[in-house]
């Protein structure tokens, strides 16, 4: 008798505990996820580095060379026409 008695006796002390563990008082939060588009706008300056690159290779294609081989004057030329598009377009 003793043993069905300390048996109950645990079995009343766990059920016990796991209702205390599983209260309806708790806050259930619920967080939701927003999907955000996201995409890639190239701007103004983008579009005058494709400008001045191309009539840089251009103008050196329209010479038989290539870019590098005359460095400082195509580098000039490319900034040249970059300023030219980015200040006069993009501000």
């Amino acid at each position: 008798m003793k043993k069905v008695l300390l048996s109950l006796a645990f079995v009343l002390a766990i059920s016990s505990s796991a209702v205390n563990a599983s209260s309806s008082d708790e806050i259930i939060s619920t967080t939701s996820i927003e999907n955000i588009e996201i995409f890639e706008e190239f701007g103004c300056a983008s579009d005058c580095v494709s400008f001045a690159k191309s009539e840089t290779f251009m103008v050196a294609n329209a010479f038989g060379e290539h870019p590098n081989d005359d460095l400082e004057f195509y580098l000039d030329f490319y900034n040249d026409l970059y300023a030219d598009c980015y200040y006069g377009n993009c501000n």
